[in-house]
């Protein structure tokens, strides 16, 4: 995304002023989606005429009303532009980034969604389906299950070698996927009971069936794997 691209845009108001004399002002703003309504020409023209001589004042406020709000949008647009940057160099972790949005959506105006996703990679819809996927600092995965907010999967596409923990912390299961999150969500389907999990990366899925196949032979094979047969 280009965070540099400017936003102005001019937009003219028909005024009416105190010695009843009619003017055409410009205004700018750095905002490419306004959120109030500017008066155009025909509401400036028929709000002034209803009003009388109180409609320039009234129509002067408005003006300066939505400047705040534009002055507003685009302060919300460089601090999103901000935490893309510093998640994009490594500076902040996904987690962090997510506690970024909880506060940002808390102060920022209506519509700040649209704002933040069109900066920041870790989109709304990701931080609320807690989809993070960013690795531990060892480079692998693991977390509780049911995964807590804020727990990072290995994104669909990514093969693991992964390993599946009852209470006691004893491995009870050792397996190889593509799609992390859906098949620890199978596993527990089939009713398989494990309270948390660990996930290594693979360059591909063959090279991660080679590696559980492995660990497999040299043993001790899990528990649900005995079951399964393997």
């Amino acid at each position: 995304m280009d965070s540099s691209r400017s936003h102005a845009r001019q937009m003219e108001c028909q005024v009416q002023h105190a010695d009843g004399t009619i003017s055409y002002e410009k205004v700018t703003t750095n905002n490419p989606r306004p959120t109030s309504k500017l008066l155009t020409l025909p509401d400036a023209e028929a709000s002034i005429e209803a009003l009388g001589a109180a409609g320039h004042e009234f129509l002067q406020a408005r003006l300066a009303a939505q400047r705040a709000i534009d002055a507003a949008e685009e302060a919300e647009c460089a601090l999103a532009r901000s935490i893309a940057q510093q998640m994009n160099d490594g500076r902040i972790s996904q987690r962090e980034v997510a506690k970024k949005y909880q506060a940002f959506r808390v102060l920022a105006r209506p519509g700040y969604s649209s704002r933040w996703d069109e900066f920041v990679p870790l989109t709304r819809a990701m931080i609320e389906n807690q989809m993070f996927y960013d690795p531990d600092p060892d480079g692998k995965w693991r977390g509780p299950w049911p995964l807590d907010w804020g727990t990072s999967v290995p994104l669909p596409g990514q093969s693991v070698v992964y390993y599946l923990y009852d209470g006691s912390f004893t491995c009870c299961y050792i397996g190889s996927s593509g799609n992390l999150r859906a098949r620890m969500k199978k596993h527990r389907s089939d009713g398989k009971i494990f309270s948390s999990w660990m996930a290594e990366p693979h360059v591909d899925r063959q090279a991660a069936y080679e590696a559980e196949d492995a660990l497999l032979k040299v043993g001790p094979v899990p528990i649900y794997n005995l079951r399964a047969g393997r």
